[in-house]
């Protein structure tokens, strides 16, 4: 709903979403999609934090949602979830770069490209060439 320009849908689809964990925890497939619509849609993290149990993707939202893209990486690479990883890469390399740490943020958006390359992932390619060019 969000990719498709229809926040009011996605927020009203997370919130839905939120209600029903009701203490449950979260599970892998839902990935970093959570994180990206909660961030875009300024859901602050504590709409999740009251209704799930901790695990390491509750961790990775945490961090994701607080603007730590980094960090979200890490926790992703840890879990073994690569796309969700190099997502997390690719919106940290996007943060480091509007700041003007152009090393960090080439490193962040080397290590996404990576993986995208490995995976024939083009729009993602693209979106990285992108960026790199903006530099």
């Amino acid at each position: 709903m969000l990719a498709s320009g229809r926040p009011d849908e996605a927020e009203k689809l997370i919130k839905e979403f939120l209600d029903g964990l009701d203490g449950r925890l979260l599970k892998p497939h839902v990935g970093i999609d959570l994180s990206i619509t909660m961030a875009a849609l300024g859901i602050p993290f504590a709409a999740l934090d009251a209704v799930t149990l901790p695990s390491p993707w509750l961790d990775a939202v945490r961090a994701f949602v607080s603007g730590n893209m980094r960090q979200a990486a890490e926790v992703y690479a840890k879990i073994g979830s690569r796309p969700d990883e190099a997502a997390a890469r690719l919106e940290a390399a996007r943060q480091l770069l509007a700041a003007g740490r152009e090393a960090e943020g080439q490193a962040e958006l080397a290590a996404a490209r990576s993986f995208y390359q490995e995976v024939g992932a083009t729009a993602y390619l693209e979106e990285a060439d992108y960026l790199l060019a903006s530099v």
